[in-house]
């Protein structure tokens, strides 16, 4: 049974990034209510914007790579490590099923954390909760242990809200905020 299972989370992790988001996107919409019509759009969209990224990346892997070459040999400058901005990452990072998981146990940790009165500070940015999968991601890689993993996210998680509630004040001053 279980072998079963890992069978058919190892096919559909194969699947790829753009797939699976598809299949989480228009599953998660439909588990919030929205029309199937509108689900199946955003899982489209979702799956669309994934290919799109990936595409674009190999483009520019691809256009780069000779001229890098021609660089590196007119140079003498050997480089092993071509940095393309953070969309790059984002997208890799949002193609690893990890990532919801994390995002689901960042939504519960900010959740728990504003039931107890321990952050003032509602994390709707869901997109950028890469930045806290990348972390752990490098952290599953090397400690291979998803309970360590997933304290770890936690913990930066935790971390960042409490970041959050201490800086409002001087963003408050700087932009010249009012709450009242």
């Amino acid at each position: 049974m279980f072998s079963q299972l890992n069978n058919l989370f190892q096919w559909f992790i194969g699947l790829g990034g753009p797939a699976i988001m598809f299949v989480i996107i228009t599953l998660l919409s439909l588990g919030f209510k929205v029309k199937f019509s509108k689900a199946l759009e955003s899982g489209i969209r979702m799956a669309i914007a994934l290919t799109g990224m990936t595409a674009a990346i190999s483009l520019l892997t691809d256009a780069l790579g000779p001229a890098l070459n021609d660089f590196i040999k007119s140079t003498g400058v050997n480089l092993h490590i071509t940095d393309l901005g953070w969309a790059p990452m984002a997208v890799i990072t949002w193609g690893s099923i990890y990532t919801l998981f994390f995002a689901f146990v960042c939504i519960i940790v900010n959740l728990l954390m504003l039931f107890m009165n321990k952050t003032k500070t509602l994390n709707v940015d869901l997109f950028n909760i890469w930045n806290i999968s990348i972390i752990g991601l490098l952290v599953e890689y090397y400690a291979h242990n998803m309970i360590i993993t997933t304290l770890f996210v936690i913990m930066i998680y935790s971390l960042m809200l409490k970041n959050s509630d201490a800086l409002k004040p001087s963003i408050n001053q700087v932009l010249n905020y009012d709450e009242n």
